[in-house]
């Protein structure tokens, strides 16, 4: 008795064999169009004309190497692959299986905590990537609420401290202008938990330091070790954690004022460095720009 019809494949349109493969799946180059009179397939996925194949991605031949599609095909109808799931040699979609790749900002939170440990920086985190700041919208002049990826508090001296994993380059993906609002409103939020909890009196503001850090990518000729990256920060956090231990004259950090949040850049690609340009020219007045260490000035 034959069994039911599988459905076609999304990319290549055609029908999949007995062994539920379809022509990209068995190395054939996936075309769109139908055939057309003499065979061959059209240009526009019309009958009638004849024109050449096109392939489902420009100069790749699908198939060929690690596979671009789900082989799973238990919860999907061979779902595209991401990038990194290809990088990891993962064949299998989310929807099929939870064996994701880890993201990059787990793998260096976890070695950025080992290297702290190891310097006996300061005090635990306060917050792991799992706290929203801002949600008190009554009282918090914010646009949403804002979970940093790590955040150290402290309140003698009254400093918060906050590490964010900027991967790419510096999330060139993300626009600028959020980017800023992201630092005001976490200033604003965590300004009104310190006041609601005693730590500065009202007028008063704690420091606000974000640490806006690349672990990846970077300009050809200018490579940097993750190693070197790891140290480099872990020294920073350091320093600002042990506010307590040193003399007041650098404790309570005359160059950063405490009205607006300071920002620190780390190893930026020239393809992000526009943003340190968005902070210094058009946000000087609500974010304090502070270094931008090792950073690729825009050609």
């Amino acid at each position: 008795m034959r069994g039911p019809a599988l459905p076609s494949c999304r990319r290549c349109k055609q029908k999949r064999d007995v062994d539920g493969k379809c022509r990209c799946e068995n190395g054939l180059v996936g075309t769109r169009g139908k055939s057309g009179k003499s065979g061959k397939s059209g240009k526009s996925g019309r009958s009638g004309k004849s024109g050449k194949s096109s392939t489902y991605e420009k100069g790749r031949k699908l198939g060929s190497g690690s596979p671009f599609s789900c082989i799973a095909h238990t919860h999907c109808d061979g779902s595209r692959l991401s990038q990194q799931r290809r990088n990891a040699n993962i064949h299998v979609c989310a929807k099929c299986s939870s064996n994701a790749p880890q993201r990059i900002e787990l793998i260096m939170r976890a070695a950025l905590l080992s290297k702290l440990e190891q310097l006996g920086a300061g005090h635990l985190p306060s917050s792991i990537d799992d706290t929203m700041f801002g949600t008190h919208k009554k009282s918090c002049d914010v646009n949403k609420g804002r979970r940093p990826d790590m955040l150290w508090l402290s309140h003698r001296p009254a400093r918060c401290v906050m590490w964010e994993c900027d991967e790419d380059g510096g999330h060139p993906d993300r626009l600028q202008e959020c980017d800023a609002t992201w630092m005001t409103d976490m200033h604003e939020a965590l300004t009104f938990l310190y006041r609601q909890n005693g730590y500065v009196q009202d007028g008063f503001f704690p420091h606000v330091i974000v640490l806006r850090w690349n672990p990846q990518g970077r300009d050809p000729g200018h490579h940097v070790e993750k190693e070197t990256r790891l140290n480099v920060i872990a020294a920073r956090i350091k320093e600002l954690l042990d506010g307590d231990k040193v003399p007041r004259a650098h404790r309570d950090l005359p160059e950063y004022p405490t009205e607006i949040p300071t920002v620190e850049y780390y190893y930026y690609h020239s393809k992000c460095y526009s943003r340190i340009q968005h902070v210094r020219e058009r946000c000087a007045d609500s974010i304090h720009f502070g270094k931008a260490y090792e950073c690729i000035v825009a050609p």
